[in-house]
């Protein structure tokens, strides 16, 4: 019986750790698809009215998102680079 309450307790525990990981994602994903006044205006947990995919096509070139993501993954393939030759 303590076993069981023990495993339950650790379920339990993984399961709101989880929550902790996956709740904060899934509400910037929410928030990248509002549009500024429904940022502004609606709920923060509200759906998106219409999905504004083109904050995507924004970040990527007015945001100069695609020179941020070249320069970590330079810095990620070298670094795994130098760590596989090294250790």
């Amino acid at each position: 019986m303590a076993r069981a309450l023990r495993r339950l307790a650790a379920h339990v525990l993984l399961v709101v750790f989880a929550a902790g990981a996956v709740l904060p994602l899934l509400w910037l994903l929410i928030g990248s698809l509002k549009t500024n006044i429904d940022i502004l205006t609606a709920s923060a947990f509200s759906l998106p009215v219409a999905p504004q995919w083109v904050n995507y096509l924004h970040a990527w070139t007015l945001g100069g998102f695609h020179q941020y993501f070249r320069n970590s993954a330079i810095v990620a393939v070298v670094s795994d680079a130098l760590v596989l030759c090294l250790a």
